[in-house]
């Protein structure tokens, strides 16, 4: 398993991304927001580019996300239907679950208890 480590330029928080075999693990975490939200699409955008097209997006780190962080998830999600790749969400926080359903994202998104079960399935 290899893994990067990305920096968001001006604040506290980092993005990983984990290659398991066919799969890719990006672990966001700390704050997805306006801010964050132009480098995790760079982010996502280079994993695409390079031919990722299977990705876990691991929330069990993040403490905040607006809709703009949900609208790079959903981005996201176009990008890999478009790509013929999978998109699966993971560990979204119990404070964060309420998002999910009050915008029934929860009935987009392929959504895992955790990254394990994600990587799993």
């Amino acid at each position: 398993m290899c893994c990067e480590l990305y920096s968001i330029r001006g604040l506290m928080s980092q993005t990983a991304v984990a290659h398991i075999g066919d799969l890719t693990v990006v672990t966001l975490s700390s704050t997805v927001n306006t801010a964050s939200a132009p480098s995790i699409r760079r982010i996502f955008s280079s994993l695409l580019n390079d031919g990722y097209r299977r990705l876990i997006i691991d929330l069990s780190k993040v403490e905040v996300i607006d809709s703009s962080g949900l609208g790079v998830l959903i981005e996201l999600l176009k990008k890999i239907r478009v790509g013929e790749g999978e998109l699966r969400v993971a560990g979204i926080p119990t404070h964060l679950e309420t998002v999910f359903e009050l915008t029934h994202l929860d009935q987009v998104f392929t959504i895992y208890s955790n990254a394990d079960d994600a990587i799993a399935a």
